[in-house]
């Protein structure tokens, strides 16, 4: 539904111009912070996500949250309807449970034609903001916040997934985004209680490394430039730190991309 809305307005516009333990989280209204920042991490730090939106209407989207899981706003009917859209002010403060770890969040204007800014903090002082990415009424952000140099090994291995945008179309819709799903230490899908993990480009860079719950485990992932042939999506696999598979397409792959680490 969002690619048929944003067809709708593109035509509109065209015509008017190895995690580690590191604990708590809440969510209020709060705006405060201001800019600075470091890239040091120390585990009493706290980060926040906040969304600020001039659409009266609110806004909906997907973050990382404290677990290193992927979160999006909930559905008015549990698994299906409408989202349950948040107000301007939103803000999401949490201690990440894991190391290595990335802030991410991407996010949509209600209407789609609205101003829309994300922010991210650490211990109340702005660290990294976007306005309006690609363009008025979206806006995605990824940032790197707490590096982990822990080691895995054969008995407990660390696996990491990656993705990468290249070959981009600058004319494409979201031409630096891509989507896709992949398992997580478990063996569930990241979008388990996660219905709009489809819906919404995330920025090349992404990471994500953890230690398996049990061996044998199984590494899969999907993915796809968010526009079909408006980039080159390349899924890179790790275990231990060293690359052990890859694989580059403009499209979906199916069937998604498997390593099994014994």
């Amino acid at each position: 539904m969002r690619k048929i809305l944003f067809c709708l307005l593109s035509i509109c516009l065209f015509t008017t111009a190895c995690q580690k333990a590191i604990s708590t989280q809440t969510i209020d209204n709060g705006t405060g912070g201001t800019q600075g920042g470091d890239s040091t991490f120390t585990p009493s730090d706290t980060l926040a996500y906040e969304v600020i939106t001039n659409d009266t209407s609110g806004w909906y989207g997907i973050w990382i949250g404290e677990n290193s899981e992927l979160m999006s706003n909930d559905l008015d009917s549990g698994s299906y309807g409408s989202p349950v859209y948040f107000k301007s002010g939103w803000k999401y403060t949490f201690v990440p449970k894991h190391a290595p770890f990335q802030m991410m969040m991407s996010v949509d204007a209600r209407n789609y034609v609205d101003d829309i800014t994300i922010n991210f903090y650490k211990n109340g002082a702005l660290i990294n903001t976007q306005t309006n990415s690609p363009i008025k009424g979206f806006a995605k952000l990824l940032m790197n916040v707490i590096d982990d140099t822990t080691k895995g090994t054969v008995q407990d291995p660390v696996v990491t997934y990656e993705v990468l945008i290249d070959n981009m179309d600058t004319t494409a819709f979201e031409h630096d985004g891509w989507i896709g799903h992949w398992t997580g230490p478990e063996g569930n899908s990241s979008l388990i209680n996660n219905a709009l993990g489809l819906d919404f480009a995330i920025p090349s860079g992404w990471k994500y490394s953890f230690h398996p719950k049990s061996l044998p485990f199984t590494m899969s992932m999907q993915a796809s430039p968010y526009t079909k042939g408006g980039a080159t999506a390349t899924i890179n696999f790790y275990v231990n730190g060293v690359l052990v598979k890859t694989s580059s397409a403009d499209d979906f792959v199916y069937p998604p991309m498997t390593y099994d680490v014994l």
